[in-house]
């Protein structure tokens, strides 16, 4: 979690902490309304520490502010629940101060009218400039690489089969009407040996037939528009600055020695893989240590490059690949 992440979560426990006991201290005796009552006081701030918990689990800041999102909502209802006149002024200034002080617009005005103009007069047919692809409208490209990667699996595996996806896109499992293999639910998220085992046994006990590749972009011969392009495209890219072959190898071996690549790319960025469970047999791995003293770095710089070289002493994991 950076810093910026540890503040803004720590920020909002004691804060919300402030504003829970503050209610439960002002009080009424007699006809309490809902936020002055003992069950709403605990059970709101018990499930929203369990929200803000979560933020450990996935803390960059976009998850730490949705985990903070059960407090601010609870501690705000309070603070716009005072009877007295001036207890509710001081509360309600408050709260439009920590609003513009802390907060960022989640809906602007302009995306609430778009949407209430969409309830109105919903879709039914894809807009100018829009391809459909199962009851959805999507950008061109995109319903291509859909419509690629959900006809490559239709035709390697059956409707009972599981398939395999590195590094994430478990979309792909949606989009073919598939399950996709695997011990975890999350599995790109950097795992030490217990997690990356649970992983490959799932993976192993799935005997998946075929599944899809999409390696990591090369982000130092990355334009803005093309890390745009990619990103609409919903491609391979690092996660938090590590690039998936550092953050799970052990899984990405795995896959090397068990699937191999089936011709040209489905699109771009997108590779169909089929199992060969020969390739275990012919592909010989050993490890060799450095021979270096074991030692912890903080770095905020592109110290991922460093473990990328993974077998053919290219400095990032897209050159490496399923021949």
């Amino acid at each position: 979690m950076t810093d910026a992440g540890t503040v803004r979560l720590l920020g909002t426990l004691f804060a919300g902490a402030a504003v829970f006991l503050f209610r439960a201290g002002a009080r009424s005796r007699q006809n309490r309304a809902t936020t002055e009552r003992t069950g709403f006081l605990l059970g709101g701030f018990a499930f929203a520490v369990v929200m803000l918990q979560s933020a450990l689990v996935r803390s960059d800041l976009g998850h730490v502010v949705i985990a903070a999102f059960a407090m601010v909502c609870l501690s705000g209802t309070i603070l716009f629940s005072f009877e007295s006149r001036t207890l509710s002024s001081l509360a309600v200034l408050l709260a439009i101060a920590c609003s513009m002080l802390f907060s960022r617009p989640a809906f602007r005005p302009s995306t609430v009218i778009r949407l209430v103009q969409q309830v109105w007069h919903p879709l039914t047919e894809c807009p100018a400039g829009f391809r459909e692809f199962d009851r959805g409208c999507f950008a061109p490209e995109f319903t291509a690489m859909l419509q690629a990667a959900s006809g490559y699996l239709g035709q390697h595996s059956g409707p009972q089969d599981r398939i395999v996806v590195f590094p994430y896109q478990t979309k792909f499992g949606i989009v073919s009407q598939r399950n996709v293999a695997g011990g975890l639910m999350q599995a790109y998220t950097a795992s030490g040996p217990y997690l990356s085992q649970l992983e490959i046994a799932g993976l192993e006990s799935a005997t998946a037939p075929a599944g899809l590749y999409l390696p990591d972009a090369d982000m130092r011969d990355l334009s803005d528009a093309d890390l745009a392009h990619w990103r609409n495209l919903d491609l391979s890219l690092p996660v938090d600055g590590i690039y998936n072959f550092t953050r799970t190898p052990e899984v990405w071996l795995w896959m090397l020695q068990h699937y191999r690549a089936e011709g040209e790319p489905l699109s771009a960025g997108v590779f169909g893989l089929l199992r060969d469970d020969s390739r275990a047999a012919r592909i010989s791995m050993q490890p060799q240590t450095l021979g270096l003293a074991a030692r912890t770095y903080r770095s905020r710089s592109a110290a991922q490059w460093l473990t990328s070289a993974c077998l053919i002493g290219r400095p990032a994991p897209i050159f490496c690949g399923f021949a």
